[in-house]
């Protein structure tokens, strides 16, 4: 496995995920929009077979739990949003980091995947890289 995989603590599974996306985005097949909507419907699924927490801040860090997706994770609680902070450079499923994707524009599964599970919807203007971190907004209400 190359270093930076293993500094981040990838498992088979996560490359299996991150380079999965990035093969279906190569292929032509798979857009932000579409990975997004997809990955919301997978986290509405992982909460039903592992059950959601009735809070969605606890609900987030369960999903972080579950999933390992990330070393460095952060769950903040401001304003109108939840904001899932990731420092990249711990990122387990990035399309980019470890699936090896090289076209330009945003793949990440997360900002669905965490709404999904937590039964909120993504900011998905709101989600955003600052500095050494990747920033995942999700508004409070659902029907924000």
């Amino acid at each position: 496995m190359s270093s930076g995989l293993e500094e981040r603590g990838v498992t088979p599974l996560h490359v299996l995920v991150a380079s999965a996306l990035a093969a279906f985005r190569e292929e032509g097949v798979l857009n932000y929009a579409l990975v997004t909507s997809s990955m919301q419907k997978a986290g509405e699924r992982l909460a039903l077979v592992y059950g959601r927490p009735p809070d969605p801040l606890e609900a987030l860090r369960r999903a972080h739990e579950l999933l390992q997706f990330a070393g460095g994770v952060e769950v903040e609680d401001r304003g109108g949003h939840y904001y899932v902070r990731v420092a990249t450079r711990t990122c387990r499923v990035c399309p980019k980091a470890v699936g090896g994707l090289e076209l330009p524009g945003r793949l990440c599964p997360l900002p669905g995947l965490l709404s999904g599970f937590a039964g909120l919807r993504p900011d998905l203007e709101g989600t955003r890289k600052d500095g050494t971190y990747c920033v995942i907004a999700i508004y409070k209400n659902p029907r924000d």
